[in-house]
């Protein structure tokens, strides 16, 4: 097993393109205590990119935990069950 670097921040990605979700789950990590770096990104293309480092997120941290909204039609053919 690999030594995880602790300087480096334990990223939550939430994937949701309703704004007003992203902040309700924002809220909710908060008041659990959630201590964790949350980023955001509104549809499947964007999530991609942020996972493989691409266009404006080449310098993003690794993701930890990617939470997503499985009700965008974009979500179904890039993450199939």
């Amino acid at each position: 097993m690999k030594n995880v670097d602790s300087a480096r921040p334990i990223v939550i990605l939430l994937a949701d393109d309703d704004e007003e979700d992203r902040m309700l789950a924002a809220d909710a990590l908060e008041a659990s205590r959630v201590v964790n770096d949350l980023r955001f990104v509104e549809d499947g293309e964007e999530l991609l990119d942020y996972l493989y480092h691409r266009g404006r997120y080449a310098e993003e941290f690794a993701v930890i935990a990617v939470l997503r909204n499985e009700h965008q039609p974009y979500w179904k053919t890039a993450f199939p069950r």
